[in-house]
């Protein structure tokens, strides 16, 4: 199984990053390919979602590698600490700018109006969070 693990904490040697050290070990074990995105390394840090003049995101090519590991995995692990009854702002962000319309979803029409449909399918989901 191809996982996808994404960290949100600035202290590398912090739980949340012991928690993922140990999520990966097992799976490994178990035969699974792992692929960890520390939301905090310079690599996959990313600035705010900005829109052109057609509200569509402006064109991001550190986005579109992140889209492809959001693609490519089968199960996506969502690693951090609670702040604030939420996730950290680092991760919010990274929802923004990666979960974009078509590519996790589309609005189509239904008798009713228009209703978001889910494009990111067959993808299992997992969040660790600490508190």
């Amino acid at each position: 199984m191809k996982k996808l693990i994404i960290t949100a904490h600035p202290n590398p040697e912090g739980f949340t990053h012991k928690i993922a050290k140990r999520f990966i070990e097992v799976s490994e074990k178990c035969g699974h390919d792992i692929f960890l995105m520390d939301l905090y390394n310079d690599e996959w840090k990313q600035d705010y979602l900005m829109l052109d003049e057609n509200n569509k995101p402006v064109p991001d090519a550190k986005r579109d590698a992140i889209q492809e590991k959001i693609t490519r995995a089968e199960e996506i692990v969502f690693i951090f600490p609670l702040r604030w009854f939420d996730a950290p702002a680092i991760m919010k962000n990274w929802f923004d700018m990666n979960f974009t319309s078509k590519f996790a979803y589309i609005y189509k029409k239904d008798g009713v109006g228009l209703l978001p449909y889910r494009l990111l399918k067959r993808k299992a989901a997992r969040v660790i969070f600490t508190a």
